[in-house]
């Protein structure tokens, strides 16, 4: 059954779950139960041997057959912890059926055991489950549906490995961070400088993409490191680097609270020559973040809205460089880059006409406005480079 559950969790909050592990377990496609895949496994010993309660509430196992089902291959010790500990297992999950959908499980990296040895879960239904839900890494072991009885060594071992492993597109996409300190007043300049530092070091790397740092208008001694690299190996790196050592060095004593670290996925992808972009010599450049956290299931509008005006907000006169991206913690969040050259730019996109379908989505479609609590007004102190 547990298939089922992290099935189901999964699609309810992908953005939270990094790798889903099936170890001889049931894995749905949307609009099955457990019964409709039990029913389509004719090779599996389960089904003659379950006693339903008499209110039809529970499902049972003959106390005879519990450890030749689940743990055949395991020790008198193991087995005998089967027998005490099983109870029955509630029967209405059996019926209820998964709803799923590509933008939500279709999203998360799977990985399926097989239990070569299952008399529960047959190696033949896990195959055609693993071929339906397209996994592509697989890894067997030679057990009995209770590996982590049997084998627990193992099976530990393997999950550890697996934990380990790092999806390949996840090692080769651009990282995005962002990094908030709330400083001490006393620390302002010895913290601004250590940053400073690991901003221009950064950027020297051809790996980096992007590394700014402000301070926010109304509060200058709450500071942004905002930066983007080519991997995440890449960012591994520069968090190894002795900069950014010496800003964490720093931070035990400067901080106010803890720096608070956000992850976020780019979805108006940007090349390295346009992050880079820099504003001209007479300009006063204004950067925004603005923190969006949109109602459960509309999400894709947002993100559809933001995709059909993101042509027009960044060919505006006065945009430098606007982003749009999705906070890898959560999916219901969002976060806007928008850099401008002035004020007046800014003024400017406020009242540009194509900016009306996102206005609309904020008026309706929101926890909370996010202007009150969730604009940052910054202003770029490195490396602010100019043409």
């Amino acid at each position: 059954m547990g298939g089922m559950v992290i099935t189901d969790v999964a699609e309810k909050i992908p953005s939270k779950i990094r790798k889903l592990v099936y170890i001889g377990a049931f894995l749905p496609s949307s609009g099955q139960a457990l019964t409709d895949l039990s029913y389509s496994d004719p090779d599996s010993k389960l089904g003659p041997l379950l006693i339903p309660s008499a209110d039809q509430l529970t499902l049972d196992v003959k106390r005879d057959s519990l450890t030749y089902l689940f743990i055949n291959d395991g020790s008198d010790a193991a087995k005998q912890q089967v027998l005490n500990h099983y109870r029955a297992e509630p029967a209405i999950p059996f019926t209820g059926k998964v709803t799923l959908t590509r933008e939500n499980f279709g999203a998360v990296e799977k990985v399926y055991i097989k239990t070569l040895q299952d008399m529960v879960i047959s190696p033949g239904l896990q195959d055609r489950m693993i071929a339906g839900a397209g996994i592509k890494t697989i890894y067997s072991v030679n057990t009995s549906h209770s590996p982590f009885l049997s084998r627990p060594h193992e099976l530990s071992d393997l999950l550890l490995k697996i934990g380990k492993q790092e999806k390949p597109d996840r090692l080769n996409s651009v990282v995005a961070r962002l990094i908030r300190y709330e400083v001490q007043p006393e620390f302002q300049a010895a913290f601004r400088q250590a940053v400073s530092d690991y901003v221009f070091h950064s950027l020297k790397s051809e790996t980096n993409v992007l590394s700014e740092a402000y301070h926010e208008q109304a509060d200058t001694t709450v500071l942004w490191v905002i930066e983007r690299w080519s991997n995440k190996n890449e960012l591994d790196k520069a968090n190894k680097s002795s900069r950014f050592k010496a800003i964490e060095s720093l931070s035990r004593s400067a901080l106010k609270q803890p720096a608070k670290i956000i992850y976020v996925k780019d979805l108006e992808p940007l090349s390295k020559q346009q992050w880079r972009s820099v504003a001209q010599k007479q300009d006063q450049p204004l950067t925004i973040m603005l923190f969006v956290d949109a109602k459960p299931g509309t999400e894709n509008n947002f993100k559809e809205v933001y995709h059909t005006v993101m042509p027009q907000f960044r060919s505006e006169p006065g945009v430098i460089s606007y982003q749009l991206s999705q906070l890898e913690e959560d999916s219901t969040q969002f976060v806007t880059y928008e850099k401008f050259r002035n004020e007046d730019a800014f003024q400017y996109h406020l009242n540009f006409p194509p900016i009306q379908p996102v206005i609309d989505y904020l008026n309706t479609s929101i926890k909370q406005q996010p202007f009150e609590t969730g604009l940052h007004r910054l202003i770029e102190f490195a490396p602010v480079i100019r043409q």
